[in-house]
């Protein structure tokens, strides 16, 4: 009897110790859980929850400050961080710093990805130098620079994507059906747009106000096209529809029609009475001011669909309307400003004849009459601009900015920073306006060009060896970041 009763008391512990280590399985796998979804107790016990911060700089390795206190990692790091506001500063030994403040929120990741420092000591390399220049571009990513000197019809396409430099040249001269003894091209240039892919451009030739647009293939240059004369039409407005430029929108007379280009086609009119249109890939946003409506229309058009679908209908007193649209990873929007009121509907591009399902982002009255509204290459952000005044739309972190930033027209450095030359100095800022700062003098007027693999900072910058002459020779030249 005594036998069995120890072996039931044994049996009993077993049971009830499988059952307590059950239990603080469980338990651990729930801490943990809550772990890693951010909770933990505040100085109350009460349970909260954080958000994960992933900070990144440009370069890396950096020393990350949060609220005044290092942290153990470096830049890439993680960190958790309760809900809230933080402020971020970013440090690296021979480098200036970057600071800003974000808002966190529980349960969400929040990128911190745009953070860039340059070097305090300049080491800068001298690439070449130009007696005067005409027309400089830089093609996406900063893989080419395309420059044509004064006095020539000779360009000089530079790849400048790598660290070892590469050159190579273009005539223009049989491109635009010169006599071949010119010695310079007449009229007006302006390169309006290069395509994804960096191997074409559009070119709007101006000559006594003949205008003709042409297709330069950078790669093939006899490949190129003189698009008004294959198709003896008056283009308004031009713009690549893919990375390839197999597709081209075109405007002419108030009608939008699509250019194919691998067989040299022109669709009919896709829309009429088009005063002005923006283009993403092959979407098109235009504005219609057909004269037998009292009320002109914001309109979307998908290349190969049957017809338009309506967006906005605009009150006849507007007198100011900007177009704009784009898609990121997290949704399509549209945005537009009707005088100084800024919209930003989000959701899916509807198709022609199905329900718009788009929803308003934002709605916001500015303190002026926008004379821009740009995106920036990833189509994260919606910028208005007016002067100085700047406003933006953060469509990812749906944070909305106001600042000032001196400018004489904007321009993207990077995915998340603005450049200007105003004042003859190299001016840059955060797309929220902050880290505002002054890199260096350049010869305004001409692009300037970062690499993609964040090493080189291309610009121009103009001799001063003879004061009195209004006009010393110009010299390309990169700066190692």
């Amino acid at each position: 009897m005594e036998s069995a009763k120890k072996k039931k008391q044994r049996s009993v512990r077993i049971i009830a110790t499988n059952i307590f280590m059950g239990l603080t399985v469980i338990a651990i796998a729930g801490i943990l859980t809550l772990l890693a979804m951010g909770y933990s107790l505040n100085r109350d016990g009460a349970l909260e929850q954080s958000g994960l911060v992933q900070i990144k700089s440009s370069p890396g390795g950096a020393t990350v400050e949060i609220n005044g206190e290092a942290q153990f990692g470096r830049t890439e790091m993680s960190k958790m961080l309760k809900s809230g506001t933080h402020s971020i500063l970013i440090t690296k030994s021979g480098y200036d710093s970057w600071e800003s403040s974000i808002e966190v929120e529980a349960g969400l990741l929040t990128r911190i990805d745009w953070a860039r420092l340059f070097p305090l000591k300049k080491t800068i390399e001298n690439v070449n130098t130009y007696p005067s220049l005409r027309l400089v571009s830089t093609s996406p990513e900063a893989y080419y620079l395309f420059i044509l000197p004064e006095n020539t019809t000779t360009a000089q396409l530079i790849d400048i994507h790598a660290d070892d430099i590469k050159y190579s040249q273009i005539d223009l001269a049989p491109i635009l059906n010169l006599e071949p003894t010119a010695t310079t091209i007449p009229g007006d240039l302006k390169i309006t747009a290069w395509n994804e892919n960096h191997d074409k451009f559009i070119l709007k030739w101006n000559l006594d106000g003949v205008v003709n647009w042409l297709l330069i293939d950078v790669k093939k240059p006899t490949n190129s096209l003189n698009l008004t004369q294959k198709f003896l039409l008056g283009f308004n407005h031009l713009a690549i529809a893919d990375a390839a430029a197999t597709k081209i929108w075109a405007l002419e007379a108030g009608n939008l029609r699509m250019i194919r280009t691998e067989d040299i086609t022109i669709s009919s009119v896709l829309a009429t009475n088009v005063a002005q249109f923006y283009s993403s890939g092959t979407t098109a946003l235009y504005l219609s001011n057909d004269p037998q409506i009292a009320q002109p229309k914001i309109y979307l058009y998908k290349d190969g669909e049957k017809g338009s679908t309506a967006i906005k209908t605009i009150s006849s007193d507007i007198s100011s309307v900007k177009l704009l649209l784009g898609s990121n990873w997290k949704a399509d929007w549209v945005a537009f400003t009707l005088d100084n009121r800024l919209f930003v509907l989000t959701g899916k591009h509807p198709s022609y004849q199905t329900e718009v399902n788009l929803k308003v982002f934002a709605e916001n009255d500015l303190e002026f009459i926008p004379s821009s509204l740009i995106t920036n290459p990833t189509d994260r952000f919606v910028i208005a601009s007016h002067e100085d005044q700047l406003t933006t739309i953060d469509t990812e972190l749906e944070v909305k900015s106001d600042f000032a930033f001196i400018n004489n027209g904007l321009h993207w450095l990077d995915d998340y920073i603005l450049w200007t030359d105003r004042d003859d100095q190299l001016t840059i800022s955060d797309f929220n306006g902050l880290n505002q700062r002054t890199l260096t003098s350049v010869a305004p007027g001409y692009d300037v060009a970062l690499t993609s693999n964040n090493r080189w900072l291309y610009y121009f910058a103009q001799e001063d060896t003879e004061p009195t002459k209004p006009n010393n020779p110009f010299i390309l030249q990169r700066e190692r970041l």
